[in-house]
């Protein structure tokens, strides 16, 4: 059992998904682009748990909304792509 939690883990670390969180945050320039970065992450990892996942940016975006963070119509836009680039990760 120890194992297999260390093993997802070790996977969730070197998550293609984790890395480019990490790169996109780091890139990003004020704290709201960051705290937007955040939110969008933690629906996608909630939507990666649920038995029927949805990745749409309608979807995404109305939940990111209604945390505060981006709305559908703003990741969609040309200065959404580094929104676009998590959900699609």
């Amino acid at each position: 059992m120890m194992q297999e939690l260390k093993s997802k883990e070790s996977f969730m670390s070197d998550s293609p998904i984790i890395n480019t969180y990490k790169a996109l945050i780091i890139e990003a320039k004020s704290e709201r682009a960051k705290r937007s970065l955040e939110i969008i992450n933690e629906i996608c990892t909630k939507e990666l748990k649920a038995t029927r996942p949805n990745f749409k940016i309608a979807h995404i975006g109305n939940l990111s909304k209604a945390e505060g963070g981006p709305s559908a119509q703003a990741i969609r836009n040309a200065t959404g792509k580094q929104y676009q680039e998590l959900i699609k990760a």
